[in-house]
């Protein structure tokens, strides 16, 4: 049995508000108004590129054009990434804890993220990241989560048929989207709750 992790408010916490709130800023986008606008605009472009259809130079030409502000250029568009790179950059020790058990038990752990490029290159350079193995990116794959093809493709790394995965997600649909194609859905609510769980799937 293999357990193939999401990366996002499950191995690393959510974004931090402090950051949130510098992100929005560095677009032009302050003040309560403007950054729910600014958050809208990040969300609803994200797919296109987590997926890598869309550069950073495009996604964020995207955002700022629905906020209303100029499209950020050369050492803007640095910032920005760097900002937003930046604050999906804080482990969830408890989580990671669980999986250091599981890696001390010989269970196999891997990674399976929506993450643009510029995202899954960092992270692939993250020491506490070391143990998962396959690392997956949507960017690099072409395709995110929930869709099918995201799953297949873990899977056929992991070398193993779906129903010898176990998936782990804090989104329903992406659990949902596993479980579609034979693994074993687990959403993650907390850490504790976490290798609960995990306790009673796994042989």
């Amino acid at each position: 049995m293999r357990v193939l992790f999401d990366y996002g408010c499950v191995i690393s916490h959510p974004q931090p508000e402090d950051e949130r709130r510098k992100l929005a800023a560095a677009l032009g986008a302050e003040g309560e108004a403007a950054e729910a606008a600014f958050w809208e605009e990040y969300w609803r472009h994200r797919a296109e590129y987590d997926a890598g259809v869309i550069t950073s130079e495009g996604y964020w030409a995207q955002v700022a054009g629905h906020v209303g502000v100029p499209a950020p250029t050369g050492v803007e568009i640095e910032r920005l990434v760097a900002l937003d790179v930046g604050s999906w950059l804080h482990p969830n020790e408890e989580t990671l804890r669980v999986v250091r058990e599981l890696v001390a038990a010989d269970v196999a752990v891997a990674l399976l993220s929506n993450a643009p490029h510029v995202l899954a290159d960092v992270l692939d350079q993250i020491e506490w990241l070391s143990p998962f193995d396959p690392r997956l990116f949507s960017a690099r794959l072409g395709v995110n989560k929930p869709d099918p093809e995201a799953y297949r493709a873990a899977a056929a790394s992991l070398g193993v048929p779906p129903d010898h995965v176990v998936f782990v997600d804090d989104r329903p649909e992406n659990v949902a989207g596993a479980e579609a194609t034979g693994m074993r859905g687990l959403r993650f609510t907390e850490p504790a709750q976490l290798r609960e769980a995990l306790a009673g799937l796994l042989p």
